[in-house]
């Protein structure tokens, strides 16, 4: 990356990196702030910069969307971040193969909101561990 590259987006304000962020999902302002348990208005209020943008809801669009924070919060850096190769590998691996229900996991899974992907995922781990002791 080049230095001007680097600094591409320093210029834009936060507003203005959650629109673009947005529009690289092509999602609405209302299917957006679904992802990051935000309603549509609050989504409109940071991109015009009526609202600032707080450290959980920065987190969480990070999160969600595999942004950068340095991005996010002072336009420096690369927008997105690397997946974790391995993690990607096995899920190509689950969806290359032929159990639907293995695949339907995963879309469930990726469907839900971050809260609720904590909880089962936590509640799956425990029926595992006593599955292990029997």
């Amino acid at each position: 990356m080049t230095e001007k590259e680097f600094y591409k987006y320093s210029e834009l304000t936060v507003g203005e990196r959650i629109k673009l962020i947005r529009e690289a999902f092509d999602l609405s302002q209302a299917d957006f702030g679904e992802r990051i348990s935000l309603d549509r208005s609050t989504v409109s209020l940071l991109e015009s910069g009526k609202r600032k943008l707080t450290e959980r809801s920065a987190k969480d669009i990070c999160r969600s969307f595999n942004v950068s924070h340095m991005f996010l919060t002072e336009g420096y850096s690369e927008i997105f971040t690397k997946p974790d190769i391995g993690v990607v590998v096995k899920i190509d691996y689950i969806f290359d193969g032929n159990n639907e229900d293995h695949k339907n996991l995963i879309r469930i899974i990726a469907d839900m909101q971050d809260k609720d992907k904590i909880r089962t995922l936590c509640q799956i781990a425990e029926i595992i561990a006593e599955k292990k002791t029997d």
